[in-house]
């Protein structure tokens, strides 16, 4: 199956111009642009190389967008498991401060009683 460079551009979602330029890096030399009502017609080999060329520069996030809402999905669970880890070292810091308090408190009333029986 032959395409001109505008089916060709169709196909990967981009402009007639930067088929041109994918057109003239695979063919070099043999490169002739298209003029007046005769379109040249590209094989199907020719249309891979360019498709490749494309997807080769193309940014991920154009090629894959959900490549990025994937990733996206995994950082915010990965937050989320995150933030409920600082509240879970928050609740046991907590929780040591106030046993800290607790045992200072025996301390001292300890202490007090300690004295009161000395008197």
């Amino acid at each position: 199956m032959k395409l001109t460079a505008k089916d060709i551009a169709e196909r990967y979602n981009t402009n007639v111009n930067r088929i041109y330029y994918y057109l003239k890096k695979v063919l070099g030399d043999n490169y002739k642009k298209s003029k007046g009502k005769n379109p040249v017609m590209y094989d199907e080999e020719i249309v891979l190389r360019i498709g490749n060329l494309i997807q080769d520069t193309t940014p991920k996030s154009e090629r894959d967008k959900e490549y990025w809402r994937q990733k996206s999905i995994r950082l915010q669970k990965e937050n989320n498991n995150l933030k409920m880890e600082i509240d879970a070292i928050q609740n046991i810091k907590d929780s040591i401060k106030l046993l800290n308090d607790l045992d200072n408190q025996k301390a001292n009333q300890k202490e007090d009683v300690a004295t009161n029986e000395s008197n």
